[in-house]
Protein backbone atom coordinates (compact mmCIF):
# COMPACT_ATOMS: atom_id res chain seq x y z
CA UNK A 1 0.00 0.00 0.00
CA UNK A 2 1.38 3.40 -0.98
CA UNK A 3 2.75 5.37 1.97
CA UNK A 4 0.96 8.53 0.79
CA UNK A 5 -2.38 6.76 1.15
CA UNK A 6 -1.62 5.62 4.66
CA UNK A 7 -0.42 9.12 5.59
CA UNK A 8 -3.99 10.35 5.11
CA UNK A 9 -5.19 8.13 7.97
CA UNK A 10 -5.69 9.46 11.47
CA UNK A 11 -3.54 7.60 14.07
CA UNK A 12 -6.64 5.80 15.37
CA UNK A 13 -7.59 4.81 11.81
CA UNK A 14 -4.10 3.53 11.15
CA UNK A 15 -4.35 1.42 14.30
CA UNK A 16 -7.67 -0.03 13.13
CA UNK A 17 -6.32 -0.63 9.63
CA UNK A 18 -3.28 -2.44 11.00
CA UNK A 19 -5.45 -4.65 13.21
CA UNK A 20 -7.15 -6.32 10.24
CA UNK A 21 -5.55 -9.65 9.34
CA UNK A 22 -6.97 -10.07 5.85
CA UNK A 23 -6.05 -7.89 2.88
CA UNK A 24 -9.62 -7.54 1.47
CA UNK A 25 -10.81 -6.10 4.81
CA UNK A 26 -7.85 -3.74 4.90
CA UNK A 27 -8.58 -2.65 1.34
CA UNK A 28 -12.28 -1.95 1.96
CA UNK A 29 -11.49 0.03 5.11
CA UNK A 30 -8.83 2.09 3.37
CA UNK A 31 -11.00 2.73 0.31
CA UNK A 32 -13.81 3.97 2.51
CA UNK A 33 -11.61 6.30 4.57
CA UNK A 34 -9.70 7.74 1.62
CA UNK A 35 -12.82 8.40 -0.47
CA UNK A 36 -14.55 9.90 2.58
CA UNK A 37 -11.68 12.29 3.27
CA UNK A 38 -11.54 13.34 -0.37
CA UNK A 39 -15.28 14.07 -0.19
CA UNK A 40 -14.77 16.16 2.97
CA UNK A 41 -11.99 18.08 1.23
CA UNK A 42 -14.22 18.76 -1.81
CA UNK A 43 -16.92 20.14 0.50
CA UNK A 44 -14.79 22.12 2.96
CA UNK A 45 -11.33 22.67 1.40
CA UNK A 46 -9.88 21.32 4.66
CA UNK A 47 -6.77 19.36 3.65
CA UNK A 48 -5.26 18.17 6.94
CA UNK A 49 -6.71 14.75 6.28
CA UNK A 50 -4.84 12.85 8.98
CA UNK A 51 -6.44 15.04 11.65
CA UNK A 52 -9.88 13.74 10.65
CA UNK A 53 -10.99 10.57 12.45
CA UNK A 54 -13.88 8.82 10.74
CA UNK A 55 -15.30 6.72 13.51
CA UNK A 56 -17.94 4.00 13.31
CA UNK A 57 -21.15 4.45 15.29
CA UNK A 58 -23.20 1.77 17.03
CA UNK A 59 -25.16 0.90 13.87
CA UNK A 60 -22.07 1.05 11.64
CA UNK A 61 -22.65 4.48 10.08
CA UNK A 62 -19.63 6.82 9.80
CA UNK A 63 -19.09 9.70 12.24
CA UNK A 64 -16.72 12.58 11.43
CA UNK A 65 -14.56 13.62 14.38
CA UNK A 66 -12.37 16.68 13.88
CA UNK A 67 -12.13 19.90 15.89
CA UNK A 68 -11.76 21.96 12.69
CA UNK A 69 -14.88 20.50 11.03
CA UNK A 70 -18.36 20.75 12.50
CA UNK A 71 -21.77 19.47 11.38
CA UNK A 72 -20.41 17.42 8.48
CA UNK A 73 -21.75 13.94 7.81
CA UNK A 74 -20.77 11.17 5.43
CA UNK A 75 -22.19 8.35 3.41
CA UNK A 76 -19.67 5.71 2.31
CA UNK A 77 -19.86 2.82 -0.14
CA UNK A 78 -17.25 0.48 -1.56
CA UNK A 79 -17.37 -2.38 -4.03
CA UNK A 80 -14.43 -4.46 -5.21
CA UNK A 81 -11.56 -1.97 -5.62
CA UNK A 82 -13.74 1.15 -5.74
CA UNK A 83 -14.49 3.42 -2.79
CA UNK A 84 -17.15 6.09 -3.10
CA UNK A 85 -18.27 8.68 -0.54
CA UNK A 86 -20.29 11.84 -0.27
CA UNK A 87 -19.92 14.52 2.41
CA UNK A 88 -22.80 16.84 3.22
CA UNK A 89 -23.97 19.32 5.86
CA UNK A 90 -25.91 17.79 8.73
CA UNK A 91 -28.89 19.91 7.69
CA UNK A 92 -29.06 18.26 4.23
CA UNK A 93 -29.15 14.43 4.56
CA UNK A 94 -27.91 12.27 1.69
CA UNK A 95 -26.94 8.66 1.07
CA UNK A 96 -24.94 6.82 -1.57
CA UNK A 97 -24.52 3.20 -2.61
CA UNK A 98 -22.50 1.44 -5.29
CA UNK A 99 -22.95 -2.15 -6.45
CA UNK A 100 -21.72 -4.34 -9.29
CA UNK A 101 -24.41 -5.80 -11.55
CA UNK A 102 -24.18 -9.60 -11.37
CA UNK A 103 -26.71 -12.03 -12.86
CA UNK A 104 -25.87 -14.49 -10.06
CA UNK A 105 -27.53 -12.13 -7.57
CA UNK A 106 -30.91 -11.88 -9.32
CA UNK A 107 -32.79 -14.41 -7.17
CA UNK A 108 -31.43 -12.99 -3.90
CA UNK A 109 -32.27 -9.40 -4.87
CA UNK A 110 -35.70 -10.32 -6.22
CA UNK A 111 -36.56 -11.94 -2.90
CA UNK A 112 -36.06 -8.51 -1.25
CA UNK A 113 -38.38 -6.70 -3.68
CA UNK A 114 -42.08 -5.92 -3.34
CA UNK A 115 -44.54 -6.92 -6.04
CA UNK A 116 -44.58 -3.30 -7.22
CA UNK A 117 -40.80 -3.26 -7.61
CA UNK A 118 -40.82 -6.55 -9.53
CA UNK A 119 -43.36 -4.99 -11.89
CA UNK A 120 -41.19 -1.90 -12.29
CA UNK A 121 -38.27 -4.07 -13.36
CA UNK A 122 -40.39 -6.09 -15.77
CA UNK A 123 -41.74 -2.92 -17.39
CA UNK A 124 -38.57 -0.83 -17.56
CA UNK A 125 -35.52 -3.06 -17.89
CA UNK A 126 -34.38 -5.53 -20.51
CA UNK A 127 -32.05 -7.14 -17.99
CA UNK A 128 -33.36 -8.21 -14.58
CA UNK A 129 -29.93 -7.94 -12.98
CA UNK A 130 -29.67 -4.25 -13.87
CA UNK A 131 -33.16 -3.44 -12.66
CA UNK A 132 -32.94 -5.24 -9.35
CA UNK A 133 -29.46 -3.89 -8.64
CA UNK A 134 -30.57 -0.33 -9.32
CA UNK A 135 -33.53 -0.67 -6.96
CA UNK A 136 -31.31 -2.28 -4.32
CA UNK A 137 -28.78 0.57 -4.44
CA UNK A 138 -31.52 3.18 -4.16
CA UNK A 139 -32.96 1.47 -1.07
CA UNK A 140 -29.54 0.89 0.47
CA UNK A 141 -28.65 4.59 -0.01
CA UNK A 142 -31.93 5.63 1.64
CA UNK A 143 -31.32 3.29 4.58
CA UNK A 144 -28.00 5.05 5.17
CA UNK A 145 -29.86 8.32 5.67
CA UNK A 146 -31.88 6.62 8.40
CA UNK A 147 -28.61 5.20 9.80
CA UNK A 148 -29.98 1.68 9.97
CA UNK A 149 -28.28 -0.01 7.03
CA UNK A 150 -29.49 -3.55 6.50
CA UNK A 151 -30.99 -3.81 9.99
CA UNK A 152 -34.43 -2.80 8.74
CA UNK A 153 -36.89 -4.48 6.40
CA UNK A 154 -35.98 -3.12 2.95
CA UNK A 155 -39.54 -3.64 1.79
CA UNK A 156 -40.43 -0.62 3.94
CA UNK A 157 -38.24 1.43 1.57
CA UNK A 158 -40.32 0.47 -1.46
CA UNK A 159 -39.82 2.43 -4.67
CA UNK A 160 -42.97 3.98 -6.05
CA UNK A 161 -41.76 5.11 -9.46
CA UNK A 162 -38.67 4.83 -11.66
CA UNK A 163 -38.27 7.14 -14.65
CA UNK A 164 -35.42 7.23 -17.20
CA UNK A 165 -34.22 10.78 -17.91
CA UNK A 166 -31.48 10.64 -20.49
CA UNK A 167 -28.48 8.79 -19.02
CA UNK A 168 -29.90 8.73 -15.47
CA UNK A 169 -32.74 6.97 -13.70
CA UNK A 170 -34.76 8.96 -11.17
CA UNK A 171 -36.77 7.12 -8.52
CA UNK A 172 -39.20 8.10 -5.79
CA UNK A 173 -40.24 6.18 -2.67
CA UNK A 174 -43.72 5.10 -1.61
CA UNK A 175 -43.33 5.80 2.12
CA UNK A 176 -40.55 8.43 1.97
CA UNK A 177 -41.95 10.96 -0.45
CA UNK A 178 -39.50 13.64 0.70
CA UNK A 179 -36.58 11.84 -0.98
CA UNK A 180 -35.55 10.87 -4.50
CA UNK A 181 -32.83 8.63 -5.91
CA UNK A 182 -30.61 9.47 -8.87
CA UNK A 183 -29.02 6.35 -10.39
CA UNK A 184 -26.42 5.90 -13.09
CA UNK A 185 -24.89 2.88 -14.80
CA UNK A 186 -21.17 2.85 -15.61
CA UNK A 187 -19.92 -0.35 -17.19
CA UNK A 188 -20.76 -3.18 -14.79
CA UNK A 189 -21.59 -0.85 -11.88
CA UNK A 190 -24.62 1.11 -10.79
CA UNK A 191 -24.55 3.92 -8.26
CA UNK A 192 -27.51 5.56 -6.55
CA UNK A 193 -27.50 8.89 -4.76
CA UNK A 194 -30.47 9.68 -2.51
CA UNK A 195 -31.18 13.29 -1.60
CA UNK A 196 -34.13 15.53 -0.65
CA UNK A 197 -36.72 15.49 -3.41
CA UNK A 198 -36.42 19.12 -4.44
CA UNK A 199 -32.64 19.42 -4.14
CA UNK A 200 -30.46 19.88 -7.20
CA UNK A 201 -26.76 19.28 -7.77
CA UNK A 202 -24.00 19.50 -10.40
CA UNK A 203 -24.97 16.50 -12.49
CA UNK A 204 -22.03 16.89 -14.93
CA UNK A 205 -19.59 16.31 -12.07
CA UNK A 206 -21.63 13.26 -11.04
CA UNK A 207 -21.23 11.79 -14.54
CA UNK A 208 -17.50 12.56 -14.63
CA UNK A 209 -16.95 10.53 -11.46
CA UNK A 210 -18.97 7.50 -12.52
CA UNK A 211 -17.73 7.29 -16.11
CA UNK A 212 -14.29 6.54 -14.67
CA UNK A 213 -15.39 3.58 -12.55
CA UNK A 214 -14.36 0.87 -15.04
Amino acid sequence: MAELELEALHPKELEIYSSFKHEPRKMSYLLGRLSAKKAIYELTDFNELNTIFIDTAVFEFPVVKCLAIQNIQLSISHCNTIGLSIAFPESHPMGIDLEEVNTKNVDVLKDQMTLKEVQLVENLFLEEAKGYTLIWTAKEALSKIFKTGMMMDFKLLELDKVVKKGPIWESTFKHCEQYKAISYFSGTYVCSLVLPKYSTFNISKYFKIFKSLN
